[in-house]
């Protein structure tokens, strides 16, 4: 044994047996040594009883107590001593531990590769540095910080990142945007923990400085910015994302009036001091700005949902020259049956007033338009995609370049998780107008969605990020002479909370290969072994969406020829199949459902299994 194994325990056995008593003998006594009488040990009671104390052996010797320290060793503080010829006539000794041997190297394969550890919350995309290349911007969730991703102005660079803002608590939704009009752009952002409004101003020299806004508004959701009373200054308008009566009483949505030239005190005004439910209501992502009357007014529509009962989406209407009292803000009803997730307020149809687009979460699954008749309620409603399970965030832009706008939207739900671009290529108020390019189906649960002209072509281009999976993603669209697009990864996030391994030869090259799941990063990932196992620098390809992987192993369970993983899930206490379709570097393995506990399932064959439909993040 290695004078260094770490010993979780240690002990020495010796049987006494009466073969006329049986195991449970009236006065057990140990006697070692030949057979003369003295003994060493004496046991008092029967069976299991309490154990004597003798201190000396029938030689003479003192008897000794085996206790190994944690550090090891061999002394004779570390031994039981016997009689000489002493005759045993059974023993056992048992150790339990874990053995290390010294010359025993620990080799790390994989790790968390993300350049930070981040969580992204939202992504905008804007050309914060100011050399005429859009950046991205990432509100991190959990560090609480504002995150500028440099566009490197060659696509095949790698982007650099670097915090330019901190101690926001949570940075739910920030608006890029140049708020005191000096040329550069700077940031607005609510810390849904602080309950605060922060400006983050770009003071054009590679620096920011952050300055509070207001210090009371509770899980604040949505920030846009406008100019709302038309003095020639932009205002902030938020909206709460949980609202609940008893925390945030009677502020709902709020808009905050900018001081003259942006110096001084801005003055917080109330829209709507009550949700339409107001106990529980939730608005998510879901308000945006824009005129919809055309009166010259930017006016406020959102939506949100509380269980079944309370949904839709409302506008809210600026009053204009009374646009600072609360009471003045009328609210219409333009849906009564959607459950809104995301939204944004534009022209879909190009008749020169502003529509709204909604992506669902529950409900129907929806992604439709609400087109503006010109009144107050009763807006005709066209579904863009019918099956678009737990949709979260929607986008408006001219994505091909024919001058139409398009809707660039992200679902949590189905299998496998999506990012779409539908585009104008019909009549809009027909759901055969659009015509849907997915163009990801790795990136997990986007919390994010930006457009932009990365590349500087001429198109616009567009990228997201993963809440769970820390990715960052690009996609440079070239639209002629057909719509095609360019994955850049920018961040393929990290392998976070590994907690499954298996071995296998996945690529088929001789030599054994690691597959694991990131808990929290809902991926199965390849660690490939290129026949040096020794070098530490392995490979790690994520193969697919694994949501909640724990525990895991590999097998070819539709028997094709190659290996796919079962594991089990913490998402709905699960069992999940990831088939492997014979690509992996492209990320892009399905995932199905093919046990839970929650719903009873347990009975499957490969040709029988029931594609999960709903995935909450």
């Amino acid at each position: 044994m290695d004078r260094n194994s770490a010993i979780a325990s240690f002990s020495l056995n010796i049987s006494t047996y009466d073969s006329v008593g049986g195991n449970y003998v009236t006065s057990p006594a140990l006697d070692i040594g030949a057979a003369g009488g003295d003994v060493e040990w004496i046991f008092e009671g029967q069976g299991y009883g309490k154990f004597g104390h003798q201190e000396y052996l029938s030689s003479g010797l003192k008897k000794v107590t085996v206790t190994f320290p944690s550090g090891g060793g061999s002394t004779s503080s570390n031994t039981i001593l016997l009689p000489e010829n002493t005759e045993i006539a059974s023993a056992e000794i048992s150790v339990r531990g874990r053995f290390v041997a010294s010359s025993i190297e620990r080799k790390t394969l994989a790790k968390d590769i993300s350049p930070l550890n981040y969580r992204p919350r939202n992504l905008h995309i804007g050309d914060l540095t100011g050399d005429g290349y859009p950046d991205l911007i990432i509100g991190d969730a959990s560090g609480d910080r504002i995150i500028l991703c440099e566009n490197p102005r060659n696509m095949s660079r790698s982007w650099n990142f670097t915090v330019i803002a901190t101690g926001i608590d949570n940075p739910w939704d920030f608006e890029v945007v140049d708020l005191d009009e000096d040329g550069d752009l700077d940031i607005v952002v609510g810390g849904y923990g602080s309950y605060r409004i922060y400006w983050i101003k770009n003071n054009n020299n590679a620096s920011f400085t952050r300055t509070t806004i207001y210090s009371s508004l509770r899980y604040c959701g949505v920030v846009r910015v406008g100019d709302i009373d038309k003095d020639g200054f932009n205002d902030i308008v938020t909206i709460t994302e949980r609202y609940y009566y008893w925390y945030n009483r009677d502020k709902f949505i709020l808009w905050f009036e900018a001081p003259d030239n942006y110096t001084g005190s801005w003055t917080v005004h109330t829209i709507r001091p009550r949700a339409p439910y107001y106990y529980y209501f939730y608005t998510y992502y879901a308000m945006d700005l824009g005129d919809i009357n055309g009166d010259g007014y930017l006016d406020v529509v959102y939506g949100g949902t509380y269980s079944s009962y309370y949904m839709g989406v409302y506008w809210c209407k600026n009053p204009g020259s009374s646009v600072g009292s609360a009471t003045s803000w009328t609210q219409y009803t333009l849906d009564s049956s959607s459950h809104p997730y995301g939204l944004r307020v534009a022209d879909i149809d190009g008749d020169d007033d502003m529509d709204v687009v909604v992506a669902e979460s529950g409900g129907n699954n929806d992604i439709f338009w609400l087109r503006n008749t010109g009144t107050s309620s009763g807006w005709p409603s066209t579904v863009i995609d019918s099956n678009f399970p737990s949709g979260r965030y929607v986008e408006v832009a001219d994505m091909d370049g024919d001058s139409d706008l398009d809707v660039i939207a992200s679902c949590s739900g189905g299998s496998p998780y999506r990012t779409s671009i539908y585009l104008q290529t019909g009549t809009p108020s027909q759901t055969s107008g659009w015509t849907r390019k997915n163009i990801d189906t790795v990136v997990g649960e986007v919390h994010g969605i930006g457009v932009g002209d990365l590349d500087k072509d001429g198109y616009n281009d567009t990228a997201i990020s993963g809440y769970h999976t820390a990715q960052i993603k690009a996609f440079l669209i070239d639209p002629s002479p057909t719509f095609t697009w360019d994955e850049v990864w920018i961040d393929k996030g990290g392998y976070r909370n590994m907690r499954g391994v298996d071995t296998t030869d996945l690529d088929g090259d001789g030599d054994l290969d690691i597959v694991f799941t990131a808990y929290d990063s809902n991926l199965l990932c390849w660690a490939v072994n290129d026949g040096t196992p020794y070098d530490t620098n392995w490979t790690v390809y994520p193969l697919g969406i694994l949501p909640r992987g724990n525990r895991l192993f590999v097998a070819d369970i539709d028997e094709d020829g190659d290996m796919d993983a079962i594991a089990t899930s913490g998402y709905q206490n699960s069992i999940f199949w990831v088939e492997n379709n014979g690509n992996l570097t492209e990320g892009n393995w399905n995932y199905y459902q093919v046990a839970t506990t929650e719903t009873g399932t347990g009975i499957w064959t490969p040709s029988s299994v029931t594609v999960l439909t709903a995935l909450v993040g």
